[in-house]
């Protein structure tokens, strides 16, 4: 039988609340972080945004993460875990962090995507207003 570290059981706290969660979920968007369901559903309710990221995100977006669920029972059980458990919590926590770095390494993409979509909007407006003016002229 083995003791988790501290900073592993740290992990797997829900980011709202802090505590260890009781049913994660996680968010079916482009950030994809992990929240207990109960948090993020009174988060959600008051704010249709992620805490973490700002995107949009709607109670339909949330979808239940059997992985973090399964490490969550086994830090909820007890204090020692078996060595079995206690690599699956690593790899579980090494998931969550590898996620992370794939939202930050793709942030500066998603933000070059977004400037770009908006200056696509500016151009299409001002065509627009050019087009109603042409046609009033004509009128």
């Amino acid at each position: 039988m083995a003791t988790v570290p501290d900073a592993l059981k740290t992990q797997f706290n829900c980011p709202l609340s802090q505590d260890l969660m009781q049913d994660p979920v996680t968010e079916n968007t482009a950030c994809g972080h992990t929240f207990d369901r109960i948090w993020i559903t009174q988060w959600v309710t008051d704010n249709p945004t992620c805490p973490l990221s700002r995107d949009v995100l709607t109670i339909a977006n949330l979808q239940p993460n059997a992985i973090i669920a399964r490490a969550c029972a086994i830090l909820g059980r007890d204090e020692l875990v078996s060595e079995e458990d206690l690599t699956f919590l690593q790899q579980a926590a090494e998931t969550l962090n590898d996620h992370a770095r794939y939202r930050e390494d793709l942030h500066p993409i998603r933000q070059a995507i977004l400037e770009k979509l908006q200056a696509v909007e500016r151009v299409a407006r001002a065509a627009t207003g050019a087009a109603t003016t042409c046609v009033r002229r004509i009128s």
